[in-house]
């Protein structure tokens, strides 16, 4: 059995002073500066030769069949030309027009072995909807890979070659990566294989906007990278200076010049486990959409930190042990949370069936609940809102102080929006600059609640900001194009 990946016992020395002192075309270079540059290059050049034999490329194939607006590439122009005029080709009677031909598509992703029976870890992109799956090592070895598992929600997926003798990678504990630490990448971009690139880690718990109805439960967090990557290179291995796995090369951004954004390798640890056990992946589930809180909203809710409970599903657990929608999060089993993604970490690190107790702040009262986590259910598609009295009461309103007209909502409008709540006021315009403006309420928004309380006609709503807190502001509850939000809007003075 090969043994994975051995720990470097030297660390890097300090470089950034020696090189700083090099004199391009001048012999001011010392022999210690030098040797400093050569330790930094030697190590380097390990993890080079350790991580190649332990990466892998792949090619995932399929066929598909072109749409008969679509020129097959590999035909000839001529063909093309009858064919794009709806003219029967050379050898094609009229009464048979040519029909599109299936061909093979190929794409080009890369990945690694994590254990010595042949296991890899990749991107699901990478493999989805391939119909074969051709592995190739370094050594020039080839072998078909079969799916194990794959999870799209965090871009994981492991897969096995048949295999023996394969060296592969000890993983590292992404958890530790710092800030500023050398970030290593390996793969096949551009279909130049086992290409090696050097960079630093620019920053850590980086989220992208995903569907709101996922945000619970699906993965956020990368770790970004300046090391250059590019097509191919999805699947791969982000690397320490030990040679060892921090993460997984899963996305790149921007316009000109390029950051990297890699999946962190606990991550991918926690999904590879629960795939070999479960043959999937099983998350545990509280039911809630969360959203940071930004410096106003904590001085609202009189918090240092904390996360929102943006909305909250039914029938989940967190609702059903007492949490409800524009409550506040402080901790999980003691331990704060600060942001989304600490929240997020402190559930995912627990299994379905496991009991957690939450600290929340519900209308300003701190409040515990025990819950019991729950598995993500496959049928969650929304969060819906629940439905209420009708007692909508019409009238027309401008509020010039928070710079917003409202009117009520006639049950013609309500059918148009979709709007399950029979109370609320729609928002018929927003003065330019004004507080509402400024927090990004629109024309077209419906004000279900404001401060947790119904908004069901223009006097509920004209004394509801009247008695809210000038310096706090108030927290408008709202309905737009099929989504419930919240805008903390501070009226002028």
């Amino acid at each position: 059995m090969t043994k994975p990946l051995s720990v470097f016992s030297r660390i890097l020395m300090p470089t950034a002073l020696a090189l700083a002192t090099l004199t391009i075309g001048r012999a001011e270079v010392s022999e210690q500066d030098m040797e400093i540059v050569d330790r930094m290059e030697r190590v380097f050049v390990q993890v080079a030769e350790k991580a190649f034999p332990a990466t892998v490329v792949i090619t995932s194939s399929r066929e598909i069949t072109p749409s008969r607006q679509m020129p097959n590439e590999m035909e000839d122009l001529f063909e093309q030309f009858f064919r794009w005029h709806n003219l029967p080709g050379p050898g094609t009677p009229p009464s048979q027009p040519r029909q599109p031909r299936s061909r093979p598509l190929e794409s080009l992703g890369s990945g690694f072995f994590i254990s010595p029976d042949g296991y890899i870890l990749t991107n699901s992109h990478v493999i989805e909807g391939a119909d074969e799956i051709l592995v190739r090592m370094q050594d020039g070895r080839e072998a078909i890979a079969e799916v194990v598992g794959t999870d799209p929600p965090s871009d994981i997926a492991l897969i096995k070659v048949d295999l023996e003798d394969v060296t592969y990678f000890e993983l590292g504990d992404s958890d530790q990566v710092k800030i500023g630490q050398w970030a290593l990448a390996v793969g096949a971009p551009l279909h130049f294989d086992y290409t090696f690139t050097r960079g630093i880690v620019s920053a850590k718990g980086r989220t992208l906007p995903l569907p709101a109805a996922r945000v619970q439960y699906t993965e956020q967090e990368y770790i970004q990278v300046d090391a250059l990557i590019n097509p191919g290179n999805s699947g791969g291995p982000l690397l320490n200076t030990r040679g060892e796995v921090i993460g997984i090369n899963t996305l790149i951004s921007g316009q000109y010049g390029y950051y990297g954004f890699a999946v962190p390798i606990n991550i991918a640890k926690r999904v590879a486990d629960s795939i070999k056990k479960n043959g999937r992946m099983v998350r545990p589930w509280i039911g809630i959409v969360m959203q940071e809180l930004s410096q106003d909203e904590k001085n609202y809710h009189g918090v240092e930190s904390g996360v929102f409970v943006f909305n909250i599903s039914d029938d989940s657990p967190a609702k059903t042990h007492g949490l409800e929608r524009g409550d506040v999060i402080l901790s999980l089993d003691g331990q704060p949370t600060n942001t989304p993604i600490d929240l997020k970490k402190l559930v995912l690190a627990r299994q379905p069936g496991d009991q957690v107790e939450i600290e929340f702040l519900h209308k300003g009262e701190r409040k515990k609940a025990t819950i019991t986590l729950t598995e993500v259910p496959d049928s969650l598609t929304q969060i819906a809102g629940s439905s209420t009295p009708r007692n909508s009461v019409r009238g027309q309103a401008t509020i010039e102080k928070w710079g917003l007209t409202v009117d009520a909502l006639s049950e013609e409008i309500r059918t148009q929006l979709e709007l399950e709540e029979d109370h609320g006021l729609i928002i018929t315009e927003v003065k330019s600059k004004s507080p509402a403006d400024r927090a990004g309420l629109s024309a077209g928004d419906v004000v279900l609640e404001i401060d947790y309380n119904k908004v069901t006609d223009v006097d509920d709503l004209t004394r509801l900001l009247e008695e809210s807190d000038p310096d706090k502001g108030a927290l408008f509850y709202l309905y737009r194009r099929g989504e419930y939000g919240f805008r903390l809007v501070k009226p002028t003075e």
